[in-house]
């Protein structure tokens, strides 16, 4: 690919992933030399073409992906639907918000409308981004687990968690520039721990059945209490320059994590094969073990989390990963 993604592009793939699906069953890798876009309809004709079956129904071929120099919006929404993702050294792959066109005039209403409605798609999209890379971030997690003695060793004075290690060494090999995103990440994966332990602390002290607008209102309460604490060194800091801003942006994403066990918004074709975890709470716990085969077998499928707790990688290993197959 190389150049807008618009329907031609379409019409020049399409016979020939057709060709290659119907050659192997083997992975299609998808070059993306410099692309800046485009259609994001043309974007999905094409990857809903590449993971489609045959007239027998065999399953779809493994797709990987590869960037070589730019690949942004719509190419990079491409690039994170690969089974196996590749960026070339230097390359640039550009994330942005959902954009809509809107040619009426604006009104004060209209305004506060049309922005609802993109914070709630793009926060959306971006939860069904970060899904699409979840199956790759697992399987990095599980390929670098074996260097993590060598990690602990190396910083015995840290007393370094798991996923301690695993950043360490994922940033070990990153660029520059890209370390500065990672540490980007880093960060906000610590206030929003940080938040919603705080949050389901204090939730703990309600008792006996409530509407959902009371529980909304102690986990807002609990919310305002982290941010007054939080900006408590910065004497500027207000909830009318920015701090409303950074409320809706905590209830939503406690709103996302109260509701994980609800299938963890994944579709149902891809619920027996996902398994969203948090990583800080990997342990070699029997218990664990237990409590997830037993709600594993009453459910049917693998949860998203349980216990708040990862299971096992030993249990893990021998009875969720079965090829994309529900447990039985």
């Amino acid at each position: 690919m190389d150049g807008p993604i618009n329907e031609q592009l379409v019409s020049r793939l399409t016979p020939q992933i057709l060709q290659l699906q119907s050659d192997s069953r083997d992975p299609i890798t998808v070059y993306i030399l410099s692309s800046p876009g485009g259609h994001v309809v043309s974007m999905e004709a094409v990857l809903r073409l590449l993971k489609s079956s045959d007239q027998d129904l065999s399953l779809a071929c493994d797709l990987i992906t590869v960037v070589t120099n730019k690949a942004a919006s719509a190419a990079a929404d491409l690039l994170a639907s690969g089974d196996y993702a590749i960026a070339f050294p230097e390359s640039m792959i550009l994330y942005h918000g959902i954009r809509t066109p809107f040619r009426e005039s604006m009104t004060a209403e209209t305004t506060s409308l049309l922005a609802h409605y993109l914070r709630l798609s793009n926060d959306a999209y971006a939860i069904e981004l970060a899904r699409k890379v979840e199956m790759r971030f697992l399987f990095r997690f599980l390929v670098l687990r074996t260097e993590f003695k060598d990690c602990r060793q190396k910083n015995a004075a840290k007393n370094l968690s798991d996923l301690d290690c695993f950043l360490n060494l994922v940033m070990e090999k990153l660029s520059k520039k890209a370390r500065a995103v990672f540490e980007k990440a880093k960060h906000r994966y610590g206030r929003y721990e940080a938040l919603l332990t705080n949050v389901m602390q204090k939730g703990k002290t309600s008792k006996g059945p409530r509407r959902m607008a009371q529980m909304e209102a102690d986990r807002i309460k609990a919310i305002l209490d982290f941010e007054v604490k939080t900006n408590k060194d910065d004497p500027s800091w207000t909830f009318k320059d920015g701090g409303m801003a950074r409320l809706g942006d905590d209830f939503f994403c406690n709103r996302c994590w109260d509701n994980r066990d609800a299938h963890a918004g994944i579709d149902e074709r891809d619920e027996g094969r996902h398994l969203s975890c948090r990583l800080d709470h990997l342990r070699d716990d029997s218990s664990v073990a237990q409590n997830s085969s037993q709600k594993i077998m009453e459910t049917g499928s693998v949860l998203s989390c349980v216990h708040d707790k990862w299971i096992p990688f030993e249990f893990a290993q021998t009875n969720l990963f079965l090829c994309g197959k529900r447990v039985p």
